[in-house]
C-alpha cells in the first residue's frame, strides 16, 4: 500500500499537460461514482468527453468502467480517485471497441491494471483498423495517447471478484461481442456501455442487428436492478431504457416505412438472368483502376444529366466502424470502381459535419443510394457493410453498355 501512496503524491507534483477535462464524479452509491460526459459529437472544445466512464471501490482497489477517450482524461479521472483514497486500479474493463471508450487503457496498464474488453476490439490490431479521434480533438488533449492491446479479450461471460465485490461481465450478442454489460449484482447496477442511451443515435451504429439489440433489451429488463449507466446521457433510472426502446421502435418504424421497394429485390429474377447472361469484364492485376472521386450533390447531379449517367449518394459518419469497413471494401473492388468511374457521379455525405443533408429519409449509416438525377427517384437503397456484394450486382444492371436493362427498370 505504501507503493501507491508514494505514487499518489509524486503523481500530483506533475501537472495534467495543457488541456484540462474539468472532470467530476458524481456518486450513484458510495462506492459506486460516475463522470457523465457532455452531451454533442467529439470536437476540440470538448476533448471528446461525451463519454460516461465510471469506478467502482472495493477493499483491494478500484475498478474502471471505461477508460475514456483520451490519456489525459484517465490521468485526470485516475487523480480524483486517488483524493478519494489512495487504492489501485485492478482492472478497466471496456463495455465497447469504440475509441472513446478505450483510449485512455494505457495509462491505467502504466499502474498495473488489467484490461478487459470484447472480442471486436482485436478489430485494431488484426484488421489494422485506425482510429480517428487525433484528426477530431487538439493535439494537447490527444497527447500520449495510444491504443494498446487488452490483457483478456472476451467473447462469452466473465465474473470477477474483488474483494467482497462481485462483477458479472455479461456476453449479450449471439454472434462476436461488439458490446459488454457490466453488471453489480449486491449493488444493482448495471453499467450498460452502448446497449442504452439519453440518445440512442450515438449509439445505433455500434449494433449491426437491430432485431437482437431490441431483443437485448429483455435480458436487461430481467436482471435485478435499480441503477443503469450507459455511455452517453445522464439518466440512471428505467426511463434511460425506456428511451432507448421507443427511439428503436420509431427507427425501425421510419425505416419500413421510407424504405422503397428496392429495384435489385423488386426484379431480383431480371437482375440475376442478367448477371448469368453477361459475362462481367475481368480485371487483370496489371491494370489500376483510379479511386471513386466524390463530389457535392448538386454538381453530381448536373454533371449526370448532361453525359447520361447516375448518381451514387453513400452516407456515412466519424465513429461508424462499419462505414469505415465499407469504405476499405469500396476501395479494394476494381468491378465497382470501374463501374462508377464510367457511369455514375458519386457523392459522400457526413452526418457528422455536412451541414446539408439531401432529404431521402435515411437514417443509417453505411447507407448507399443510386438515384435518377432527373426525378431524384430512388433506384437502389442498400445498407450496412454487408451490401457490397448487392452493390455491384445492381451496378452491373444498370451501368450495362447499352443501359437497356436499366431503362426497363425504370
Amino acid at each position: 500500500m505504501i507503493n501507491y501512496i508514494i505514487t499518489f503524491f509524486l503523481f500530483t507534483i506533475f501537472s495534467f499537460g495543457q488541456f484540462n477535462y474539468h472532470l467530476t464524479s458524481y456518486a450513484i452509491t458510495p462506492n459506486t461514482k460516475c463522470f457523465f460526459g457532455l452531451h454533442g459529437e467529439a470536437e476540440i472544445i470538448n476533448g471528446a468527453n461525451i463519454i460516461n466512464t465510471c469506478y467502482i471501490r472495493t477493499d483491494e482497489g478500484y475498478i474502471v468502467i471505461d477508460s475514456g477517450p483520451t490519456y489525459h482524461y484517465a490521468q485526470q479521472a485516475y487523480h480524483i480517485m486517488q483524493e478519494e483514497k489512495v487504492l489501485p486500479v485492478k482492472y478497466v474493463i471496456n463495455t465497447s471497441s469504440n475509441e472513446l471508450n478505450i483510449l485512455g487503457n494505457q495509462f491505467y496498464q502504466e499502474r498495473g491494471a488489467v484490461l478487459i474488453g470484447p472480442e471486436s476490439y482485436r478489430k485494431y490490431f488484426t484488421k489494422n483498423e485506425k482510429i480517428s479521434l487525433d484528426k477530431i480533438i487538439s493535439q494537447d488533449a490527444f497527447e500520449n495517447t495510444h491504443l494498446i492491446p487488452l490483457d483478456i479479450t472476451l467473447n462469452k461471460n466473465k465474473t470477477i471478484n474483488l474483494g467482497k465485490t462481485t462483477i458479472e461481465i455479461k456476453k449479450l450478442e449471439s454472434k462476436k461481442a461488439k458490446n459488454l454489460l457490466v453488471y453489480l449484482p449486491k449493488s444493482k447496477i448495471i453499467f450498460a456501455g452502448n446497449f442504452i442511451s439519453d440518445n440512442p443515435s450515438l449509439i445505433k451504429n455500434e449494433h449491426d442487428s437491430k432485431k437482437e439489440w431490441a431483443e437485448n433489451f429483455n435480458t436487461i429488463e430481467a436482471l435485478s436492478w435499480r441503477y443503469i449507466i450507459s455511455s452517453h446521457g445522464v439518466k440512471r433510472d428505467r426511463k434511460a431504457l425506456v428511451n432507448t426502446k421507443d427511439y428503436l421502435k420509431l427507427f425501425q418504424k421510419k425505416i419500413k416505412k421510407s424504405k422503397p421497394k428496392v429495384v435489385l429485390s423488386k426484379h431480383k429474377a431480371i437482375i440475376k438472368k442478367e448477371i448469368t447472361k453477361r459475362k462481367s469484364h475481368k480485371i487483370t492485376k496489371k491494370e489500376r483502376i483510379p479511386c471513386i472521386h466524390y463530389t457535392n450533390l448538386n454538381k453530381a447531379k448536373k454533371s449526370a444529366i448532361k453525359e447520361h449517367k447516375y448518381v451514387m449518394i453513400k452516407y456515412e459518419a466519424d465513429h461508424c466502424n462499419p462505414c469505415k469497413r465499407l469504405n476499405k471494401l469500396l476501395k479494394t473492388n476494381e468491378h465497382i470502381k470501374k463501374m462508377v468511374n464510367q457511369y455514375i457521379e458519386a457523392v459522400k455525405i457526413n452526418r457528422d459535419h455536412d451541414n446539408e443533408i439531401p432529404d431521402y429519409d435515411v437514417f443509417a449509416t453505411p447507407t448507399i443510394l443510386l438515384i435518377n438525377p432527373k426525378d431524384n427517384r430512388i433506384l437502389v437503397q442498400l445498407e450496412g457493410t454487408e451490401t457490397i456484394e448487392d452493390l455491384e450486382d445492381a451496378l452491373k444492371v444498370f451501368v450495362s453498355d447499352s443501359h437497356h436493362v436499366g431503362l426497363a427498370l425504370r
